[in-house]
């Protein structure tokens, strides 16, 4: 396992949780967290959108966040979605389980993770557990 020391990782993360597992955004990519609403189902989509969001008027897809990391897709009205931005543009939305906080990492913290899936960029230790981190930029191409 190596150590990132590039300087384009997150310092600043919002941490969340799929499952049993804990994950990170770079804070910069969220721009709000809006409970779980009635979702607009598209026939024929993929299993991974759970459907698309309106947003004030613009509608977003939303990746269910439990076929990512391939477990039974199960939310509750307690779940949340994530609206993520690309260019400073609300690009599409990530169900999860819970949103927990804001809190900063430590870059040389952050170690790679070379059999992850194409959208996990590192690995953080943070107490007793860890923190996938997840790059929104290659979640979004999922989108596409």
């Amino acid at each position: 396992m190596m150590i990132h020391a590039t300087s384009v990782l997150p310092e600043r993360v919002v941490t969340l949780r799929i499952g049993r597992q804990y994950y990170a955004l770079p804070l910069e990519s969220v721009s709000q967290v809006v409970r779980l609403p009635d979702l607009t189902d598209v026939a024929g989509a993929p299993p991974v959108l759970a459907g698309m969001l309106n947003l004030r008027g613009t509608f977003l897809p939303i990746l269910d966040g439990h076929v990512l990391i391939n477990i039974p897709s199960a939310h509750t009205l307690d779940s949340s979605i994530l609206v993520i931005t690309l260019g400073g543009v609300p690009a599409f939305g990530l169900l999860v389980d819970e949103v927990e906080d804001v809190q900063h990492i430590s870059i040389t913290q952050i170690a790679d993770l070379r059999n992850g899936a194409a959208f996990i960029r590192g690995i953080v230790r943070d107490g007793e557990r860890s923190l996938i981190l997840i790059d929104p930029a290659a979640l979004g191409m999922i989108t596409v």
